[in-house]
């Protein structure tokens, strides 16, 4: 079954949902992708068994030991074992911040980025006194402008230390993070096992991949790129409630737009980030909302970013003027 033939109808189908009730796509279309995904998995998990159950049984029963309930519970083990640990990232990221790091290559923040990064925060909160800083983060030692969230884990590049930068990529990394973004991507992430140099070939070649995780993620990629797309633009929001909507697409102009390339079928495919160009325009129109714009979008959020967004367009100005019929 081809990814195109499976993600053309999901495409579609998530589409219209977020376009019809985005309160409802908040929530609704990630947790029914990522049960999709679990169903997809369930070949790879049958894979793992028949991999790994007739070696230990030979193994076993070669060195006279009994070969119930070892069996069994291996065969469990090696089956569920990634599932549950997918599932448990999806509740609560249990290691997203120290795991990340360590297999990432990250490094705690020195004296100098640490001050950076906390009066970054500082002008943030000035906006929003009701906004946590993130509970894990650290930084990669890359001199380009970017960060990434997993989990409950915030990565920050050195280059956005040197930088004027910092704020508006952080606002927009703080909408993935209060969000259930890190938490589905850690999910996700997870489920990929292992990716290894060499496949044999055959069908063996077949169940090794399978075994090793992430069939899903090639079967639904048109569906999680069409939900990634959506998230990205709702991260950018995110960002001009904090204030950081015209720095935000400042920053979009001078470092992504000059990089972004053309991409065939993107809505068949697994690309995360709308076109530059069509964020930029969209942060542009957000300075001009409308209190009841406003209203819909806060309606939109999940519960904790919906919390936030009304404490923020209570400190609104009330002189906005609903559009007239």
């Amino acid at each position: 079954m081809s990814s195109q033939s499976v993600g053309r109808p999901l495409v579609s189908s998530v589409a219209s949902v977020m376009r019809r009730s985005p309160a409802l796509a908040a929530h609704a279309v990630p947790v029914a992708l990522y049960l999709l995904t679990l169903v997809f998995e369930v070949p790879g998990a049958l894979a793992r068994v028949i991999i790994v159950v007739p070696p230990v049984a030979a193994v076993l029963a070669v060195t006279g030991q009994p070969i119930e309930p070892a069996l069994t519970i291996i065969g469990y083990s090696a089956a569920l074992f990634p599932l549950l640990w997918s599932v448990l990232a999806l509740i609560y990221p249990l290691g997203t911040g120290w795991l990340w790091r360590a297999s990432s290559g990250g490094r705690e923040p020195s004296a100098r980025e640490r001050w950076v990064y906390e009066d970054a925060i500082a002008m943030l909160v000035a906006e929003n006194p009701g906004l946590r800083p993130p509970r894990h983060w650290f930084v990669l030692d890359q001199g380009d402008t970017n960060a990434a969230v997993l989990g409950s884990a915030l990565m920050i590049h050195r280059g956005l230390f040197g930088g004027p930068w910092l704020e508006p990529i952080l606002a927009h990394e703080l909408g993935h993070l209060y969000s259930s973004d890190g938490r589905v991507s850690a999910a996700l992430g997870r489920t990929i096992i292992f990716q290894p140099a060499y496949r044999p070939a055959g069908l063996l070649g077949v169940a090794v991949r399978l075994a090793f995780g992430g069939a899903s993620l090639r079967v639904l990629r048109p569906a999680w790129g069409a939900w990634w797309r959506h998230r990205e633009y709702a991260a950018d929001l995110y960002a001009a409630r904090l204030g950081q909507g015209e720095a935000l697409a400042r920053c979009l102009q001078a470092e992504a737009l000059p990089y972004d390339f053309p991409v065939r079928f993107m809505a068949l495919g697994a690309h995360s980030h709308p076109y530059t160009e069509l964020r930029i325009d969209r942060l542009h129109s957000y300075e001009d909302r409308s209190q009841a714009e406003l209203d819909a979008w806060a309606a939109s959020l999940s519960d904790e970013e919906h919390i936030q967004a009304r404490d923020w367009l209570d400190r609104q100005p009330s002189d906005r003027q609903d559009p007239q019929p």
